[in-house]
C-alpha cells in the first residue's frame, strides 16, 4: 500500500516521503497513529505546498533574525485569565503567545522559539518570556497577566 508520511518514523521514512509499505503495517499502525495517510495526488500537492511555505518561512527567519528580535524585544503583551475567589481557571502557554508574537514580528514562529520559565503561566502579574531565534538572537518579552 502506498502511503505518504506525515511524521518522521525512525528507520522508515521522513515527513513528506511516499513509500510502499505492507497493508497491515499501514492500516494497523501508521494510519491510526496519524503517522501516515493513504497516498493521493491531492495529498501530495498539499504536502508539497506546506513544505514550500515552511522553507520560505525558515529562509525569512534566518535572514531577518536581528530585525525580528528588534521588533519583539521589550514588547508588552496583555492576557486575561478567568478566575474566582479560590483559583485561576486557565493558563498562558506558548500556544497562546504564538498569535500575538506572529502578528508583532510579521513572520510565522513556532513553539520551539518561545521559552517560558515555568512551562506555563498560571499567576497574575508580570512575567518574562524569551523568543530565541539563535545563540545570539534573543528577545525579552513582557507578559502582563490580569484577571478577567
Amino acid at each position: 500500500m502506498k502511503v505518504i508520511f506525515l511524521e518522521h518514523v525512525i528507520n522508515v521514512a521522513k515527513v513528506g516521503e511516499v513509500k510502499d509499505v505492507k497493508p497491515g503495517y499501514a492500516l494497523n499502525s501508521l494510519i491510526p497513529q496519524g503517522l501516515a495517510k493513504k497516498f493521493t495526488r491531492e495529498l501530495e500537492k498539499q504536502m508539497n505546498l506546506k513544505t514550500k511555505k515552511e522553507d520560505q518561512n525558515r529562509i525569512a527567519l534566518s535572514s531577518e533574525k536581528s530585525e525580528i528580535i528588534e521588533k519583539l524585544d521589550g514588547q508588552r503583551f496583555e492576557f486575561t485569565l478567568k478566575w474566582d475567589a479560590t483559583k485561576i481557571f486557565w493558563s498562558v502557554t506558548e500556544k497562546d503567545l504564538l498569535p500575538v508574537l506572529n502578528k508583532a514580528a510579521g513572520v510565522i514562529l513556532t513553539k520551539k522559539y518561545i521559552i517560558l520559565s515555568g512551562g506555563h503561566i498560571k499567576t497574575f502579574g508580570e512575567h518574562i518570556a524569551h523568543v530565541k531565534l539563535g545563540k545570539h538572537h534573543v528577545a525579552r518579552v513582557v507578559l502582563d497577566i490580569k484577571p478577567e
